[in-house]
C-alpha cells in the first residue's frame, strides 16, 4: 500500500495486463527497515518502469508492520504497470 502511490510512470497505451511485470526482492529488518537496495529479480522490459518501481520501494522505508505476526525478513514483490493506472 505504501509503494504503488509513489510509482511515477506514464503507462503507454496498448499495454496488456501481465505483459510487463517487474519482480523485486526486498530484505527487511524486524523493524521494517530495508537492508540494502531492492533487488530486481525479473525486469518488466520497460527500463523506466523498473526504475520508477525501485524508487517507490526505496521511499517505503520502513515498511508498515503487519497487524498480526512478525515482519518477514524478505519480500518478493511484483508490479504490473497496467495495474498502476
Amino acid at each position: 500500500g505504501c509503494i504503488r502511490p509513489h510509482i511515477a510512470f506514464n503507462v503507454p497505451d496498448g499495454l496488456q495486463p501481465k505483459q510487463h511485470v517487474a519482480r523485486f526482492e526486498v530484505q527487511l529488518l524486524p523493524t521494517g527497515e530495508q537492508v540494502g537496495a531492492p533487488r530486481l529479480l525479473r525486469a518488466s522490459g520497460l527500463a523506466a518502469y523498473d526504475s520508477a518501481v525501485e524508487r517507490a520501494i526505496r521511499r517505503c522505508d520502513p515498511f508498515p508492520r503487519p497487524r498480526e505476526g512478525t515482519m518477514p525478513r524478505s519480500l518478493i514483490l511484483e508490479f504490473d504497470p497496467v495495474e498502476t493506472r
